[in-house]
């Protein structure tokens, strides 16, 4: 394999329907288990549910079925006032998170948690020595208000080593996969923060509190990119640093390093509120409050796709088709035009009708034509979606 195939998968909460019904396309085309066709995975938020879920073999169709099986576990309820949430606001005061953690951690352990075996799955275990791709994951910590970006292969990070204090029996171990995404997945207004605590190289406890990646990162293409950049420019291909024996040919410069990558990235759809100017203006720490995480997790995404597509993308695309780095997401004037119902769920929305519809966006894109190249007059060519996604897939192995 002479190449690094990435799959990026955004965060979005229960909208990870639409980025899941799309992957079910992907993995028709390929005809085999995802893990098997990209080597490195990265996921935010539900996207981090989804990459771990692919990484460790599942298919695609077992991932819709959380959605619809255990989504309402997650999202127990619509409104801030339900009866149900009565137990965080008396632990938490009035400003509790919307749901409880439980539901969440829960769901993630039992399709991810454990091995055949019934094993604990750590995230070290997601590695190509084991057969597997690597995972990227993302989260971020508000105590030292960093970015922390989880990758499988590096064995030699604090949450690959025993380090990680297990808050049940107190023993040192790797970090959990689970508890990887449900970090990852800790959306800020939706979900009380995740703590994780580690012993540093002097013995002290250090106390990592984790939120969701998307406040960083929500797609978090970029962040692969740059890892794969690294991997292929690294002269050394079994360093110190714990990477196992590659499977590709270092690298000699990082402009050839790009031309050995191929990028496929799936958004969960534009968030769908418009906020005006008239309305904003008069807004204070209420109202913000309730739209913050939203407002957060969108506009990083614009930008680390502005930031990938600049880097990878390729400037001539043959007959008009870029075949390194293909984007699929549904901007607003493209959900308003396929099915206007789709604007109004939210990411907390697990009720079985609003996910019926979510996936009927993604099959009506898939069918629409917005990726399809112009001709030399202008107007676009007679290829769907689809078509495209499975040209760029054609020609993601050579």
């Amino acid at each position: 394999m002479d190449k690094i195939r990435i799959l990026s998968l955004d965060g979005g909460g229960m909208r990870g329907i639409i980025t899941a019904r799309i992957l079910l396309e992907v993995e028709k085309k390929l005809g085999a288990p995802l893990s098997q066709h990209f080597n490195l995975i990265a996921g935010t938020s539900t996207g981090s549910l989804l990459a771990a879920g692919l990484a460790i073999g599942m298919k695609v169709q077992d991932l819709i079925d959380i959605y619809k099986n255990d989504g309402e576990v997650i999202f127990p309820y619509q409104s801030l006032f339900n009866v149900r949430r009565l137990p965080l606001i008396f632990e938490y005061g009035l400003s509790a998170p919307k749901f409880s953690s439980d539901g969440l951690i829960a769901t993630v352990k039992k399709h991810i948690g454990y091995d055949d075996q019934g094993n604990v799955r750590y995230l070290s275990n997601v590695a190509p020595k084991d057969g597997m791709p690597r995972l990227l994951i993302t989260a971020y910590d508000t105590w030292s208000r960093n970015a922390i970006v989880f990758k499988s292969w590096r064995q030699d990070k604090w949450y690959n080593l025993d380090t990680v204090v297990d808050p049940v029996t107190g023993q040192k171990t790797h970090l959990p996969l689970w508890q990887a995404c449900v970090s990852s997945s800790s959306a800020p207004t939706f979900f009380p923060s995740i703590r994780v605590d580690a012993t540093l190289d002097d013995g002290t406890l250090h106390e990592y509190s984790l939120i969701d990646g998307g406040v960083c990162a929500n797609n978090p293409t970029a962040c692969a990119v740059a890892e794969a950049i690294r991997l292929l420019c690294d002269p050394n291909p079994n360093d110190d640093r714990g990477f196992e024996v590659k499977e590709w040919a270092a690298a000699q410069s990082p402009a050839e390093a790009i031309q050995k990558i191929k990028v496929l990235s799936i958004g969960t759809g534009d968030v769908t509120t418009k906020l005006p100017w008239s309305t904003v203006r008069k807004w204070g720490l209420v109202q913000w409050g309730l739209k913050i995480a939203d407002v957060l997790m969108d506009a990083p995404s614009d930008v680390h796709d502005y930031v990938s597509r600049q880097i990878i993308s390729d400037p001539y695309p043959v007959d008009g088709i870029d075949t390194q780095y293909l984007r699929l997401q549904l901007d607003r004037p493209t959900l308003e035009r396929l099915n206007r119902a789709s604007l109004s769920i939210g990411i907390d929305d697990a009720r079985l009708d609003s996910l019926q519809v979510l996936e009927n966006v993604a099959e009506a894109y898939l069918t629409a034509n917005d990726l399809a190249p112009q001709s030399e007059g202008g107007s676009p060519l007679n290829y769907t979606n689809l078509d495209v996604v499975n040209l760029f897939l054609d020609k993601l192995a050579r």
